[in-house]
């Protein structure tokens, strides 16, 4: 399967059963691998700018495979598989047009309008508990990101920046009592979200830039506000500390970790507390799988908590780990048994005989995210995560489940 440029098709025979992915719709249109379903054709098939593939065949054929190859590449057979986003969503591999699109990025970011916004690249650990910018000059610790608090930070250079220093400057990622960057990412990696240029739509994710179909992004958007609800009150913003520097005069400001604040808000809130309560069943391969983090009996929610609505790998992983939770309490009887048991074991009889009557009813999954609000006063997450959300919330819907996705709205810096 070759990831085909900006109007182009990919080949009509990759499966996406097949296809060797890390999960993310980006990952996908950007480089696949797999099997081919014309075992004639070719025994496998990995591509980004250009097909490769292997089979043992003749030199004599390999004219003949060309065109073989061109025809499938033509074909829009694809349309009835996985791989039919593509005519929605396809990457930028035409310089000229990248070039363009960075410049457009830049003045954005200048004019301080709010089309983008600082995201974090990859998973990173629950202990990370600050961040800071680097190699920009900047010396403040932060709970949290955002790009209001970069252009704070540049002041007076806004007016001058360009797109060397988006790529020098950098992102770190800071552990409790760290006084080392357990991880970093240049600014313009860590950069998510979208603009238009001679009327298309293009967004930005992980430093590359796809075009997308307008009427796209308008459903994805419409779904995400869709699920959307009004706040749970019980749901506390997490608490923010101050931690004096070690070896700096540079103080760090953190929130809790999501460990403490599910732990505080069970105790206050009434719910179950399941974070890290794996259950285990004998004949799956793994360490166990989570329910949820909060159980929320009465008013029928498995509540999924995640601080920071800005990492897109993480949210696309924990809307994931919810649909998983979903269809293992829909269809498999050892997982839900393992259900009760956690809840008996750790609650006692009652509310384990309260929760196994209540199952069969409609119970709704929900995705709470703690994070500030964007500079336009709105909570949002990147564009790849709804498509994340979109997809997921179909399947978990599907299972007789409501969703829905909350914000609990934490205080800037």
């Amino acid at each position: 399967m070759v990831k085909p440029a900006a109007g182009h098709r990919p080949l009509a025979y990759s499966s996406p059963e097949a296809v060797q992915t890390t999960g993310t719709v980006a990952d996908l249109i950007r480089k696949i691998s797999g099997y081919a379903e014309d075992e004639e054709f070719a025994d496998r098939l990995t591509g980004s700018r250009g097909l490769r593939f292997s089979k043992k065949i003749n030199i004599t054929d390999v004219p003949d495979l060309a065109v073989d190859a061109l025809a499938l590449f033509r074909s829009t057979a694809y349309r009835d598989t996985t791989f039919k986003i593509i005519d929605f969503l396809s990457p930028v591999l035409d310089s000229t047009v990248e070039a363009r699109l960075d410049d457009a990025l830049v003045a954005t970011i200048r004019a301080g309008t709010d089309e983008f916004e600082i995201s974090i690249p990859e998973i990173i650990p629950d202990s990370t508990a600050s961040f800071r910018f680097e190699h920009a000059g900047f010396t403040h610790f932060h709970a949290d990101l955002s790009l209001e608090l970069y252009r704070t930070g540049l002041d007076m250079r806004l007016g001058s920046l360009t797109l060397e220093d988006l790529k020098k400057h950098t992102v770190a990622a800071y552990g409790e009592n760290e006084d080392k960057p357990s991880q970093h990412w240049s600014v313009h990696r860590a950069l998510v979200g979208s603009l238009v240029l001679g009327g298309e739509r293009y967004a930005l994710n992980e430093g590359y830039w796809y075009r997308i179909d307008e009427r796209f992004k308008s459903s994805a958007d419409a779904n995400f506000i869709r699920l959307c609800r009004p706040a749970d009150r019980r749901l506390r913003p997490l608490r923010k500390m101050i931690q004096p520097g070690r070896k700096t005069k540079a103080q760090k400001t953190l929130y809790q970790s999501e460990e403490s604040y599910t732990a505080e808000i069970a105790q206050k809130a009434g719910y179950l507390l399941l974070d890290q309560k794996l259950i285990h069943i004998d004949d799956v391969a793994g360490p166990g799988m989570e329910a949820c983090d909060l159980l929320d009996i009465e008013g029928r929610r498995f509540i999924h908590v995640k601080k920071n609505s800005r990492q897109s790998s993480v949210l696309s992983h924990l809307f994931k780990q919810g649909g998983n939770a979903a269809q293992m309490l829909r269809k498999y009887e050892a997982f839900r048994a393992g259900l009760f048991a956690v809840v008996r074991r750790e609650y006692g009889e009652r509310p384990a005989d309260e929760l196994e009557a209540a199952l069969p009813e409609r119970w709704t999954v929900e995705f709470q995210i703690a994070d500030i609000p964007r500079e336009d006063g709105q909570h949002n997450i990147p564009f790849f995560s709804k498509l994340t959300l979109r997809e997921e919330a179909r399947n978990i819907e599907a299972m007789d489940f409501s969703v829905r996705s909350d914000f609990i709205t934490l205080t800037r810096d």
